[in-house]
């Protein structure tokens, strides 16, 4: 519903900034505004979830592309547009690149315009939303595999594994997230992973902990990057954990 969406808008120009209101309460959407780019943040922590956010690039105390580089930090879901007198592609390719900025408005600006990229945003905002329930669905599904795996017999573990593995890899794939995780072995790892030159059980043990080892070490050398989020670790964790067990049910079985 169009109430449960607040929009943002930010301009230190007193008549646009009353026009913008009356433009955003006419789609029905409760609207938050603010004269300069400290008031903004300050609107935006106080008010949220805020839906989309509208902030001029011309404005004292904070320009436009700081400000939503700002409240990306805030307010990481929120949809950020850009509002701009002049077409500077310097501004411009800041402005994306810093404050991931989805759009731009142009001064003096069209209402149908207006109306048209706050609807989109709004589609955007409620995306981002259901992706974020789905993605947890399948974190919980995940660790729900894990824990029914670690009680079954081993002669119905292999199931088990190649669904949970299927699905991190579908999870890891989706979101496009390339690590060196999730690329096939090299060479020499291939040879030391091979079941024939392994002697015995206990060997073939201690080859599965040592690459489970290295798997989780890459994956906090990555955290430690901040090239992975909370959510990716959690789910490049469950694939280590996942690929550990399939090896321990394998040298099990073979032995």
């Amino acid at each position: 519903m169009p109430a449960s969406h607040k929009i943002l808008v930010v301009d230190d120009e007193t008549e646009f900034l009353n026009l913008m209101e009356k433009i955003v309460l006419d789609l029905g959407y409760p609207v938050v505004t603010a004269t300069n780019g400290l008031e903004g943040l300050e609107k935006l922590k106080s008010n949220q979830p805020i839906s989309v956010i509208i902030s001029d690039q011309k404005m004292p105390k904070i320009e436009g592309n700081a400000f939503l580089q700002m409240a990306k930090e805030i307010s990481p879901n929120s949809q950020r547009v850009m509002i701009t007198a002049f077409r500077d592609p310097k501004i411009l390719e800041e402005s994306v690149n810093s404050g991931e900025v989805f759009r731009f408005l142009h001064k003096p600006v069209e209402i149908e315009s207006v109306e048209e990229i706050i609807r989109t945003g709004v589609k955007r905002y409620e995306q981002i939303l259901i992706d974020q329930r789905e993605l947890k669905k399948k974190d919980k599904t995940i660790h729900a595999l894990l824990e029914r795996l670690k009680r079954k017999p081993v002669f119905e573990k292999s199931f088990i594994l190649l669904l949970l593995l299927a699905l991190a890899y579908f999870i890891a794939s989706s979101f496009h997230t390339t690590t060196t995780l999730s690329r096939p072995l090299n060479h020499s790892k291939a040879k030391t992973s091979s079941g024939p030159k392994t002697k015995n059980i206990d060997q073939c043990l201690e080859s599965a902990k040592s690459e489970f080892s290295s798997c989780v070490m890459e994956l906090n050398e990555k955290a430690k990057k901040k090239n992975l989020t909370d959510s990716q670790k959690s789910r490049r964790q469950a694939s280590c954990e996942a690929i550990h067990l399939q090896k321990i049910t394998i040298c099990k079985a073979r032995y």
